[in-house]
């Protein structure tokens, strides 16, 4: 959607603030240009003529489209679309931050952020595991997984064995599902790799795609069909599967876990459906562990600040964006903030460690859920 079709939403726009209270990075520094309604000031004034200016980037770029702000405000403006409209102009006129550019040239030059090829993705396979090349499932682990969290593919795929899942994974062949491109108005290049990755796993003849990432579900299941059409299999989270093989007894906890417990809903899974109940129906089952919910849950709870590639050219906005969660966690008495998103659990837990916070972890739900498996 190009940013002159907006114009009627952006001139709709109140100005009564409710998406600043619901703005992971403004509720967390109060800074005037970190929140949507000064994205929703550089768009009024493009599209009434003026430029985007230097001054802007910061505001522009300081958004991880969690679309949080879009839930709060009463007229449900459509303002991650006009975050995208600005950015594609930056774009188009070749003024996108160098940080930002060369992660997306990364993805689309090697199939990776970090600029790594198939060994990258080959990375987090424990060894001696053996996959076959058709399978119903096939799972897809994300950026994350490869980067950091070998231990989070490690469980997921031994909680799938345990349960006689029939999977199999993509390995050196998996690429980014290029929603950093898509978000950052690379469209021609997100279609491109949309393409690439519908037709490989095609040639799996998987039914199903089990994503362990909240933003590659989002991009399969959400952006993919506008891109390239009927995909030809299901999209699923990780947590989708898990919940119907504890539905049909395939697995079941056991252990206790005597801890208290908050689930952070992420960005691009369970708030953008609306589907809160799954990972914390899955949470109850565990032994032990007390749920409780943030004092900011479900739809307009908090986002962790990592999407997007924030970091890399605000490097100290997604941990200030982070530490509202610890600490509302901390006030409620919570030991685990347990999430199903990579990026999440990767950014809560590397906030916790940096700032020395003591008396809580983040955890990814499968990571909770094998140890109840007591395995």
């Amino acid at each position: 959607m190009g940013l002159e079709e907006l114009r009627n939403v952006v001139e709709r726009c109140m100005r009564c603030g409710a998406c600043e209270d619901a703005c992971a990075f403004y509720s967390a520094t109060h800074d005037e240009k970190f929140s949507p309604l000064a994205k929703i000031g550089i768009a009024r004034k493009v599209l009434n003529g003026g430029i985007i200016e230097d001054g802007d980037l910061p505001s522009i770029y300081a958004c991880t489209l969690c679309g949080i702000c879009e839930r709060a405000c009463p007229l449900h403006l459509p303002i991650t679309d006009m975050v995208r409209g600005l950015r594609k102009i930056l774009v188009e006129e070749g003024r996108v931050p160098e940080p930002i550019m060369k992660l997306c040239e990364n993805i689309v030059e090697h199939g990776s952020m970090t600029g790594r090829g198939p060994e990258y993705w080959r990375s987090w396979i424990p060894g001696g595991e053996a996959f076959s090349g058709k399978a119903q499932y096939l799972y897809l682990v994300g950026c994350m997984i490869p980067f950091k969290l070998h231990e989070l593919g490690d469980v997921t795929i031994k909680i799938f064995r345990k349960a006689g899942l029939d999977f199999t994974i993509l390995g050196g062949d998996e690429r980014c599902c290029g929603l950093l491109l898509y978000d950052h108005g690379f469209i021609d290049e997100a279609k491109e790799i949309a393409e690439r990755n519908v037709a490989r796993i095609r040639e799996t003849g998987a039914e199903k795609v089990v994503t362990a990432c909240a933003a590659c579900y989002k991009m399969y299941r959400h952006v993919y069909p506008k891109l390239v059409g009927d995909l030809g299999f299901e999209v699923l989270h990780a947590v989708d599967v898990i919940h119907d093989l504890l539905e049909r007894g395939a697995i079941k906890p056991w252990k206790h876990i005597d801890a208290r417990a908050a689930y952070l809903d992420p960005c691009h899974y369970t708030k953008l459906e609306g589907r809160f109940d799954k990972p914390r129906r899955i949470l109850e089952r565990i032994p032990g562990l007390e749920l409780v919910e943030l004092s900011r849950a479900m739809g307009l709870g908090y986002c962790c600040g990592l999407s997007g590639g924030v970091g890399v050219y605000l490097r100290d906005l997604p941990g200030k964006a982070a530490m509202k969660v610890i600490e509302d966690a901390l006030e409620k008495g919570v030991e685990k903030i347990i999430t199903s998103c990579p990026l999440c659990m990767y950014q809560l837990s590397r906030t916790i460690k940096r700032n020395e916070v003591k008396g809580i972890e983040a955890v990814d739900l499968p990571i909770i859920l094998w140890e109840s498996l007591g395995e």
